[in-house]
């Protein structure tokens, strides 16, 4: 499977690398490649690949943004783990470094082409804070096909977004409600 980048939102669309396929819930990041992959996808391809111990700290971190997201859209607290993960990546987000010029003088400088994991962890956990700070609770759904666990951010003018895509979950949707109407009538 690949992957969605339906949520509007860099946050939630890692939170969306757990998908529903045929009935069963499938992890997208299982391996170091896949998430080397994922983040090239977004405009933050990584220096070097990760290795299974920077695999585990991003699952962590899309756990607990999928935790947050969940338990936002139903009304109950997240798990305070959730939160200090993602304050524990925010506090990592530092997109420039220290250099010195040829000159002597020192500057920032930034590597937007090559990202560190931890960076790109961070502007991650980044997104989802400034996500769930400026963004209504109603505006922060989960697509309405029963098969389907995506998030997404309902920018519409009429906020009545239903479905994370309306070429996948939509439409599918929409073919069966119109199976429906011409085999019953």
């Amino acid at each position: 499977m690949s992957f969605q980048f339906v949520g509007g939102n860099l946050a939630i669309d890692f939170a969306n690398t757990i998908v529903i396929e045929d009935g069963k819930q499938i992890d997208l990041l299982t391996n170091p490649k896949a998430l080397y992959d994922w983040l090239k996808a977004t405009n933050m391809p990584l220096a070097e690949l990760p290795d299974d111990n920077g695999l585990a700290r991003a699952v962590t971190l899309r756990d607990a943004i999928k935790n947050i997201l969940v338990t936002y859209n139903s009304g109950t607290a997240p798990k305070s783990e959730a939160i200090s993960r993602i304050n524990d990546q925010i506090s990592l987000k530092n997109p420039t470094e220290l250099q010195i010029s040829d000159n002597g003088s020192f500057q920032f400088s930034s590597l937007p082409n090559v990202w560190k994991l931890e960076t790109a962890l961070a502007e991650i956990a980044s997104e989802v804070s400034e996500l769930l700070v400026h963004t209504p609770k109603t505006a922060l759904k989960v697509c309405a096909a029963h098969n389907c666990i995506l998030h997404f951010k309902d920018v519409s003018k009429a906020k009545r977004r239903r479905w994370c895509s309306m070429e996948t979950c939509g439409n599918r949707a929409k073919a069966a409600a119109h199976y429906q109407r011409a085999t019953s009538g």
